[in-house]
């Protein structure tokens, strides 16, 4: 009899089963349990899934891991620079934290992916769609057109060069702002209950590749209880990232910066703490050098330490 708190699942739907009575796999199993069912409907599950759960993970070659990750599909930034130090732009099926002081450009990049995921496939683009959680009130609807009419002025110049204005008919400016889904957050229950949303939403929507939130610190910040906000991002973190590999969606969080003490010395840090740093594979860095805006892969796994540099025009974002 296994117990259910060895399964990867979250710890309110394992309480929820708990109150039910289920303490054990098999309980759920035993005869057809409508009320375990309806448990595991509330938190978007069903007996299959525990079922997988179960069974774990398959084993893979590293040939195949790496031909997997050759065939990930990527959003440009239009920066070529920003590209590069992505390793060709912002991958689908991942988790990357863009994290810099007030005013370094993070939400004008998330803007802007928001609008790239959108590229048509004839220009190497996904023909997708995105959504954009806004806890801070600092969406602007003005900017992102303004941001969407540069991609379609740019890209019209290049399908005109390669005679390929027949697939920009559908890539407009009034299109680009119907493909990106907004979410407003207020506090931290609504945006536990808009992350249980995604999962129903990317289910129903396919080409839903680019999920942004901008910011990811601001519903803590309410939370003063530091092992309650531990256990809230250790639980919103797993199903981010079970929504990206599941799903192959890119997943972007906007985050602050804070002051860390270092051996009596006060250094800049991503917010919410090394824990919360270490489970995102991918950091980006923004910063300001000399009236440029900067980046660098601040953490990676795979991805070199680089400090580029690029403009925020009205067009969006260019290299410089």
């Amino acid at each position: 009899m296994r117990p259910l708190f060895t399964l990867s699942l979250s710890d309110i739907v394992i309480s929820a089963l708990g109150k039910a009575g289920y303490h054990k796999c098999e309980e759920l199993f035993e005869e057809y349990q409508q009320k375990a069912l309806d448990i595991l409907k509330s938190f978007n599950l069903n007996f299959d899934d525990i079922k997988a759960l179960m069974q774990g993970p398959g084993a893979i070659t590293a040939a195949q891991l790496l031909r997997n990750e050759q065939m990930n599909e990527q959003i440009p930034t239009f920066s070529e620079s920003l590209d590069k130090i992505l390793g060709g732009g912002v991958q689908v099926g991942s988790l990357l934290q863009i994290c810099g002081p007030p005013g370094s450009g993070k939400t004008q990049l998330v803007l802007q992916l928001c609008v790239n995921v959108q590229l048509p496939c004839a220009l190497g683009g996904l023909e997708s769609e995105s959504v954009f959680i806004d806890t801070e009130s600092t969406f602007s609807v003005d900017r992102l057109r303004e941001i969407a009419s540069g991609a379609s002025y740019h890209c019209s110049k290049v399908a005109s060069i390669y005679n390929l204005k027949e697939d920009m008919t559908n890539f407009t400016p009034d299109a680009v702002l119907a493909g990106v889904h907004y979410f407003e957050v207020e506090n931290i229950l609504k945006f536990m209950s808009v992350i249980e949303q995604l999962f129903e939403l990317v289910r129903i929507n396919k080409k839903i590749k680019c999920i942004v939130i901008d910011s990811f610190t601001f519903p803590f910040l309410r939370i003063t209880n530091h092992i309650d906000r531990t256990r809230y991002i250790s639980m919103i973190i797993q199903k981010l990232q079970d929504l990206a590999l599941e799903h192959s969606v890119a997943i972007i969080l906007n985050n602050h910066l804070t002051t860390k003490i270092s051996q009596e010395i006060k250094v800049l840090a991503p917010a919410l703490g090394e824990s919360f740093s270490h489970a995102i594979p991918n950091t980006l860095l923004l910063g300001i050098v000399d009236n440029s805006f900067s980046a660098v892969m601040y953490k990676s796994y795979k991805l070199a330490e680089e400090v580029v540099l690029f403009k925020i025009c009205s067009l969006g974002i260019r290299d410089i």
